[in-house]
Order: C-alpha cells, then sequence, then structure tokens
C-alpha cells in the first residue's frame, strides 16, 4: 500500500501544497487507524475558524 499523497490545495486561489506525500499516519485521527477513504477533517486551533466554498474532488483510482 502507498502513503497518501496530497496532489493540490489551494487557499483563496494560491496553491499551498502540491505533490505532498505523507510519510505516516496524520494524528487525531477519529479512529487511529488508518483507512483508505473517511471523512475530511478541518482542524481550528485557539480561535473561530470559518470556511465557505470549500471543494472537495474525489480522484478516480485505477482507470
Amino acid at each position: 500500500m502507498a502513503n497518501a499523497k496530497l496532489l493540490k490545495v489551494e487557499l483563496n486561489g494560491t496553491v499551498i501544497q502540491k505533490d505532498v506525500e505523507m510519510k505516516g499516519p496524520t494524528p487525531a485521527g477519529m479512529t487511529g487507524k488508518e483507512a483508505a477513504e473517511g471523512p475530511v477533517m478541518f482542524q481550528g486551533d485557539h480561535a473561530a475558524v470559518a470556511f465557505r466554498n470549500l471543494k472537495v474532488t474525489p480522484m478516480e483510482f485505477g482507470k
């Protein structure tokens, strides 16, 4: 099984992550277990956070 990879993440039209490979599990997941699919979660520390016009595009694997 390959590591997860962020193909492209944009914030306000600016690319902030591109072709970033996750070397291991990310902390504070819902179950603590890695899975091929799961929810997208956002964390805001220390103050209020608001999101608008959020777009998540699922990838098609194996085609």
